[in-house]
């Protein structure tokens, strides 16, 4: 009976690596060649690609945004002078390979309570952790343990900040969710830090010890580029040997990026940090849901033929989701990271 058992999951197994179009036996794939993968970002982007590469290397930090002010995130931020939990959250779930009713419950946001409603539930246990641990660092630590993540999650800085985006019609504005509601009428030039904000030395360790370095996807503004904007990033990411590789979103975004193409995205990470080796974009054209105004607004999808931008090397792959077209395919995402570390 036994045997039969091992049976049946050597087959499961088998087909699910064909399915990824390579052999598990592979020498770029064996245990002792796992790259040394962080992936810096926020908001859905950096979970969704976390999900896919928990499956290709055990050798991941996942650094977070903390500039998150929106729904539970910022209400926590306020009622307990916390870092935000929510991405953060997120990326743990992501890397969990606990896919049970324990990361269910974790991601469980109320709809009713007075007080409750809106919040996660997984942000209340951060906060929870943070006040039993002496400290939010410590309660990651431990909500990393308990669902037994693989690699680890690390917020960019402990410095409690917030973003300041300055419009085209010279307003600035403070605040995440406020600068991608003000960017519906006027465009986002530039952002900024409430305050210096120094980098979490973890976080500076493992860009140092990386293969791979990956921004985004994500909302550009709100999301990629924050965590660039921490002081010691930039000088840590110009020393390190690793390739840095930038996730192209697969389309523009309703009030961050309306009219840009893939050199506008470049050009806006490149204005923060010394040097981007590699841009990955989306090949496979999609008809872009027709969405109305008062939802997301009209968005184009990202495309480029050309092989160099801004000095830039353009990776050419198809990784959209075929069930949400706005959206990377994890799986695919992460084998096409993965794999450039061979061919590039």
């Amino acid at each position: 009976m036994l045997k039969k058992s091992n049976k049946a999951k050597k087959n499961y197994f088998s087909k699910w690596w064909q399915l990824l179009k390579y052999s598990p036996t592979d020498a770029k794939y064996c245990k002792q060649n796992y790259p040394r993968v962080v992936a810096i970002g926020g908001g859905t982007g950096l979970s969704a690609l976390l999900r896919g590469l928990r499956f290709f290397t055990p050798n991941i930090t996942a650094v977070v945004a903390v500039t998150d002010n929106g729904q539970s995130s910022g209400f926590i931020r306020k009622a307990f002078d916390s870092l935000p939990p929510g991405d953060i959250r997120k990326c743990i779930c992501a890397l969990s390979p606990k896919e049970d009713l324990l990361v269910d419950l974790l991601t469980y946001r109320f709809k009713k309570g007075r007080g409750l409603n809106g919040h996660s539930l997984g942000n209340l246990l951060m906060v929870a952790l943070s006040d039993m641990e002496n400290g939010f660092d410590k309660a990651i630590m431990r909500l990393s343990e308990i669902l037994q993540i693989v690699g680890c999650v690390l917020p960019v800085t402990l410095d409690k900040v917030h973003i300041i985006g300055q419009m085209d019609s010279g307003v600035m504005v403070e605040g995440e969710t406020q600068i991608s509601e003000r960017g519906h009428t006027d465009s986002i030039r530039k952002i900024s830090l409430t305050k210096t904000a120094n980098i979490y030395v973890p976080v500076k360790t493992a860009i140092e010890d990386a293969d791979i370095i990956v921004l985004g996807p994500g909302s550009l503004y709100t999301s990629v580029i924050p965590p660039l904007l921490v002081k010691g990033m930039a000088s840590s990411l110009k020393r390190t040997r690793a390739k840095i590789i930038y996730v192209c979103n697969i389309s523009t975004e309703r009030g961050e990026t309306e009219g840009y193409g893939v050199e506008n995205h470049i050009n806006a990470v490149k204005k923060v940090i010394p040097r981007i080796d590699y841009c990955l974009v989306n090949t496979k054209k999609v008809r872009t849901p027709n969405i109305k105004e008062g939802e997301l607004g009209s968005v184009v999808q990202l495309f480029t033929k050309c092989k160099l931008i801004c000095g830039v090397k353009i990776i050419h792959a198809c990784v959209v989701d075929d069930n949400n077209l706005l959206c990377h395919n994890s799986t695919l995402l992460a084998k096409t990271i993965i794999d450039s570390i061979n061919t590039k």
